[in-house]
């Protein structure tokens, strides 16, 4: 990334976050042994049981990446008065890849990819911000765009497609040591159409019973207070 001051009162940054790539390695082994006795005719028998070995290692391993990641942002002072930025982020969830599966895992990593490109796209979040000084400082956060191609599209639970933010602040500078913070955070999600319940019939697999689509969005109202001491 980069950030670069054409002016004194102008700043422009820009960032490329490449994929990260993990690499994830499991071993696993269970047992249970039983021992019982029998009163009548005196006679302990031990019955044990276990799993066979997982080793899930090297290049029988777990291995993916993460999406990758651009943001762009700009913000302009006004001396010593405001404030105003403006922030926008890029995120290719869509471009998320799963490299290697253990032996015998279904399903593979081409399935892996078939499904991440049909679920999912790319993210655009904006962040637009204002404060001035000496008045209270007002903060404005706007999120906007879904991570799901097809926000049609129903799962067994509901999956959070959208999510906007709005946020509010004012600060206090009680002294030169200790300043007080009120905040306040409006968010609203919306969520895919899940079914609540359903049953299948096992002949056809078609639906026997169904409570049919939700559509669900939800709003939460968050509110912080800071008191700050500096040494």
């Amino acid at each position: 990334g980069v950030t670069v001051r054409p002016i004194e009162s102008l700043r422009i940054g820009v960032a490329f976050h490449t994929p990260t790539y993990y690499s994830l390695e499991r071993s696993y082994y269970g047992d249970i042994t039983t021992q019982m006795y029998n009163n009548a005719t005196e006679k302990t028998e031990i019955n044990q049981d276990g799993t066979p070995y997982q080793d899930d290692m090297g290049s029988n391993s777990w291995c993916f990446t993460s999406p990758a990641r651009l943001l762009f942002g700009i913000s302009y002072t006004f001396g010593n008065f405001g404030l105003i930025t403006v922030d926008y982020e890029r995120d290719w969830y869509n471009g998320i890849r799963v490299k290697n599966t253990p032996d015998g895992f279904e399903p593979y990593p081409e399935e892996y990819k078939a499904e991440f490109k049909q679920a999912f796209q790319g993210t655009n979040t904006i962040r637009a911000g204002v404060e001035f000084k000496p008045l209270p400082t007002i903060a404005l956060r706007v999120g906007t765009d879904s991570m799901f191609k097809n926000r049609e599209h129903y799962y067994d639970s509901p999956l959070t497609y959208e999510t906007r933010y709005i946020t509010a602040g004012v600060g206090f500078n009680l002294s030169r040591y200790v300043t007080l913070d009120l905040a306040y955070q409006n968010v609203t999600d919306k969520q895919t159409k899940y079914r609540l319940f359903y049953s299948i019939e096992n002949a056809t697999g078609d639906f026997f019973t169904t409570t049919g689509l939700f559509d669900t969005k939800s709003k939460r109202h968050n509110v912080a207070m800071s008191l700050i001491f500096r040494f």
